[in-house]
């Protein structure tokens, strides 16, 4: 665990943003310490923490530690036990009970055409914030958003400096969009994938990054609907975009 993530632990959330109560920073999803490709989001699911009744989750189906289970009332007083249990069940989080709803989307779409797994240790997931948010990302007012955006994408690039991320795969036009502005890329590619289902046309917008950063480049490629939308995204298009990041990463090879 480097400095920065155990200062990142450390950190105490701001009031009035919408964090998810008792939650701890969500500092990566799976092991990064051997990752060297990494999928990207906007932040955690309230999920991660909650229960269908907004109950902090306890037992077998706890994810991440909370102020509950560490018993302590504030993060900037963690003890280095209490910073490596969080790390620990962030660094395992595919081992105990993932959320595979959400993540096996993007394990059979997209992982698969890099040869690479969330379960195998050889994938892991990023955010661009790290704490989980009631309400959602969605239903957050827009000074909120970009208030978390500020505070956390700092921490977002320091981890794509200190390890041996190479290939990031970006999930989603809001985490497009906030890459972007941020780390200003540079854009190899872009296209617009057509897929007609029901006499209905499907639209989606996928593209090809390199980002210079810390003496590395790392390879981006991105798509603008989010994989695990319920609404406007069918398996045909699904198919359309893992197949279209397999091949251009197969070219760049």
């Amino acid at each position: 665990m480097t400095e920065n993530t155990k200062s990142r632990i450390r950190t105490n959330p701001i009031a009035n943003l919408c964090i998810v109560n008792n939650s701890t920073p969500v500092v990566v999803f799976g092991n990064i310490e051997k990752s060297k490709v990494a999928t990207l989001g906007i932040n955690p699911s309230k999920n991660e923490f909650l229960d269908n009744l907004n109950a902090l989750l306890s037992g077998d189906q706890k994810r991440f530690e909370t102020l509950n289970s560490l018993e302590a009332s504030d993060l900037s007083n963690l003890t280095d036990i209490q910073v490596k249990k969080v790390y620990d069940a962030c660094i395992g989080y595919f081992k105990k009970n993932p959320y595979r709803k959400w993540f096996d989307q993007l394990e059979n779409n997209i992982l698969v055409k890099f040869n690479v797994s969330y379960y195998r240790d050889t994938a892991c997931h990023l955010d661009v914030v790290q704490w989980a948010t009631d309400p959602i990302w969605r239903n957050l007012d827009q000074n909120v958003k970009d208030t978390l955006v500020r505070n956390d994408i700092g921490f977002l690039e320091t981890q794509l400096c200190e390890y041996r991320i190479e290939i990031l795969l970006i999930n989603g036009n809001t985490a497009i969009d906030i890459f972007r502005k941020y780390f200003k890329p540079t854009l190899i590619k872009q296209t617009t994938l057509n897929v007609n289902d029901d006499n209905k046309v499907e639209t989606c917008k996928v593209y090809q990054f390199e980002l210079k950063l810390c003496d590395k480049i790392i390879k981006a490629y991105a798509w603008s609907k989010n994989l695990q939308s319920s609404i406007g995204l069918t398996n045909k298009m699904k198919n359309e975009i893992s197949n279209w990041v397999g091949q251009q990463y197969i070219r760049k090879e």
